[in-house]
C-alpha cells in the first residue's frame, strides 16, 4: 500500500458485546498498477444488498451488515455458545487525489468485496522522451 494512497482511520472498532452488535474491521489487501488501485476485503455473511460504500470529502467508508440466520430446525434449542460473528463490518480510508472516484467499480462475490479504483490520467506514470538540441 502506498502511504500517499490511503491512510487507515484510527477509530476503535470491535470488542463490543453482542447486544450492541460488534463492529468488525475486516482485513484488506490493496494492490496497485500503473493505471489503478484495487482494494479486496473479505466480508463473510454479507451480501451485496447490505454493503454501503460512501465517498465524502476524500474519505472512503465501506460498511456491511450480517444477520444471525434463523434455523427452523433448531426449535426447542437455545444458543449456549456462539463464535459466529453477527454484526457490522466497517473500514474507513482517506483516498489520495490520484483516485478517480467517479470511475470506481465495486463487486461482491462469495463474501469478498473488490473495489477497482482507476487513477486520474494526470496521476499515471509517463515516460518522458529526451530530445537533443
Amino acid at each position: 500500500m502506498t502511504d500517499s494512497l490511503m491512510m487507515r482511520d484510527k477509530e476503535a472498532v470491535g470488542g463490543e458485546c453482542r447486544e450492541k452488535l460488534p463492529v468488525v474491521s475486516p482485513a484488506v489487501d490493496i494492490y496497485q498498477s500503473d493505471d489503478e488501485f484495487m482494494l479486496v476485503t473479505e466480508m463473510p455473511g454479507v451480501n451485496e444488498s447490505s454493503v454501503e460504500i460512501v465517498f465524502d470529502q476524500g474519505i472512503l467508508t465501506i460498511e456491511g451488515r450480517t444477520e444471525r440466520l434463523d434455523c427452523p430446525s433448531l426449535d426447542g434449542f437455545k444458543l449456549t455458545h456462539s463464535e459466529v460473528i453477527t454484526g457490522n463490518y466497517r473500514r474507513v480510508f482517506r483516498l489520495s487525489e490520484e483516485v478517480d472516484i467517479e470511475k470506481t467499480d465495486a463487486v461482491m462475490k462469495d463474501g469478498v468485496l473488490t473495489l477497482r479504483m482507476p487513477k486520474h490520467e494526470r496521476a499515471k506514470a509517463r515516460k518522458i522522451s529526451v530530445r537533443s538540441e
